[in-house]
């Protein structure tokens, strides 16, 4: 969800400022807003919290901080992102909300894990889902430790926080459950939800699976993220740059503003790159 700070009322001695493209991170209410608004900007992170489109309370932020903006928020002591078909911020609710602030799987350990099998995978999504940032990444930490048998575990989780576009959880995941590493030259089937979401009507959701598809290294990946580079999200297209650079491509000055027909012909070319 994309706007300007001045579609917020920024004008005046703001400047230039005033019009700099925004991320708006919905939240549940304009007061709510106003709280990480405040909490954010004391972290020098601009930001300022209005009414987006469709009515619902946002805080807006560059686009440049909206990840860090993002992960931040979502690290909060009693801050929820609320799993809806559009994720937002509200207050944690004690009569509503599940919040694991430690588990038996945790301190069972690896080989404790390991003798439970299944029903530890369980309590570990548990974990994963309703846990506070810090129980959520221990909890992915020992799946990721778990290798092999909970790989099918951490794909589901990783296409879930793709389709939640939960950001956070998906960069926990990438770093400590290993959820690319080691698949080979293809996509493996239990991410081939990947291929549609790299196509989702939602940016933030596009831009979340080409970055899952990019540290797949997957070879038969490298067309939809060759077309990813017309995505009309500059997000989405810039994140399938940075895949192809990771890669070892030769850097061609990619700008997602640059001519659609330099566009196309730098999509083309990527689409005959080579692992």
């Amino acid at each position: 969800m994309s706007t300007t700070f001045g579609e917020l009322g920024g004008s005046g001695d703001e400047g230039t400022r005033a019009e700099a493209p925004a991320q708006a991170l919905p939240c549940s209410d304009l007061e709510f807003a106003k709280r990480l608004a405040t909490v954010l900007s004391k972290s020098e992170i601009p930001a300022l919290a209005g009414e987006g489109s469709g009515g619902r309370a946002v805080v807006l932020v560059p686009t440049q901080y909206a990840r860090y903006a993002q992960q931040m928020l979502g690290a909060l002591p009693g801050v929820v992102i609320e799993r809806a078909e559009i994720p937002y911020y509200r207050p944690h609710d004690p009569a509503r909300d599940q919040v694991l602030f430690d588990h038996d799987v945790l301190r069972g350990g690896l080989d404790r894990a390991r003798e439970r099998g299944e029903s530890a995978l369980d309590d570990l999504v548990q974990c994963v889902t309703h846990g506070t940032p810090s129980v959520s990444e221990r909890a992915v930490i020992l799946l990721g430790r778990l290798g092999a048998p909970a790989r099918s575990t951490v794909d589901a989780l990783a296409v879930g926080a793709i389709r939640a576009a939960n950001a956070p959880l998906l960069g926990n995941l990438l770093r400590n459950a290993n959820a690319a590493e080691g698949r080979g030259t293809t996509v493996p089937e239990s991410l081939t939800p990947l291929r549609a979401l790299a196509k989702d009507e939602k940016p933030e959701i596009r831009q979340l699976a080409v970055r899952m598809l990019g540290s797949l290294r997957a070879t038969d990946a490298i067309p939809i993220l060759a077309d990813a580079l017309l995505d009309e999200s500059p997000d989405v297209a810039i994140e399938a740059d940075d895949a192809f650079l990771e890669w070892g491509a030769e850097d061609v000055d990619f700008d997602p503003e640059m001519d659609l027909e330099q566009r196309r012909e730098i999509a083309e070319a990527r689409k005959h790159f080579t692992l």
